[in-house]
């Protein structure tokens, strides 16, 4: 609606693209270990009632754990309520990166840390046609998935790594992330909400390619002027690869009580 002393209404509207889904977003969790960070994400994710989740984390040589969470008061292929957490152990692996037909049934692949064990060359090039050609998206969740692998995925992923000590990094909104509209929720009355929440860790330094990567999230600005991308994500074909840097995240579901009213932070 318009406003008083408006000199044009031209720009009041803009045009909305929605998804119509008819059936949950399918989620794959690729773990190489069992991590705190991936408990959570799992968590949340298979709280969510458009998401039907599974996951994948190798617990030993020949020890993978395998999850698919059904979510409370989705409705099954008989019409009735569901609430299940099926898991079970298996002594080989059986990676859905490896047939194309299990590939496509995913909207969203995760990949954790210590990766190699899913990412096969037959993998990796699996995932670059699944992104390209089906318009799946790639999410790097802690950085890097692995050294050998990064340099491997290094032409469809937003940012390259360079070795670095560990450091712990605190986060904020970047322009483009505030224009984007993506983080809307979390805005209250103009301000930041990240910058205050527990610190992420990293062990490498990624910078952004050339090209078309966004950073919507990116570190506070240290000492000597800098920051890091903490989120970024670019276009890949009719998908996209996105890699959200720092492991330590699931600190941001334990917030202080004077910091009790960012909770939703967390999920979103």
């Amino acid at each position: 609606e318009e406003v008083a002393g408006e000199v044009t209404s031209a720009d009041n509207q803009t045009t909305v693209l929605v998804q119509r889904l008819e059936a949950p977003i399918q989620v794959l969790i690729l773990e190489g270990k069992p991590y705190w960070d991936s408990k959570f994400l799992s968590r949340n994710l298979g709280s969510d009632p458009v998401v039907a989740l599974s996951s994948i984390t190798r617990l030993g040589p020949e020890r993978f754990l395998q999850r698919h969470l059904y979510q409370p008061g989705r409705q099954s292929d008989d019409d009735s309520s569901t609430s299940s957490d099926d898991w079970g152990i298996q002594t080989a692996l059986e990676s859905p990166l490896e047939r194309m037909e299990l590939l496509e049934d995913y909207r969203l692949v995760i990949l954790g840390r210590d990766a190699e064990s899913f990412l096969t060359p037959e993998a990796i090039e699996n995932l670059r046609q699944w992104i390209a050609r089906s318009g799946g998206c790639l999410l790097c969740a802690r950085g890097a998935p692995s050294d050998q692998i990064a340099s491997k995925l290094a032409t469809i992923l937003p940012v390259r790594w360079s070795a670095s000590e560990r450091a712990r990094f605190r986060t904020r909104l970047s322009q483009y992330g505030v224009d984007a509209a993506v983080f809307d929720s979390l805005l209250s009355e103009g301000s930041d909400p990240l910058a205050t929440l527990p610190s992420l860790a990293s062990d490498a330094v990624p910078v952004p390619r050339s090209g078309l990567p966004q950073v919507l999230i990116q570190s506070v600005v240290d000492s000597t002027g800098t920051s890091i991308p903490v989120v970024t994500y670019q276009p890949y074909g009719s998908g996209q690869t996105i890699v959200v840097e720092g492991a330590g995240m699931w600190r941001w579901a334990f917030l202080p009580p004077e910091h009790a009213n960012k909770d939703e932070i967390y999920p979103t």
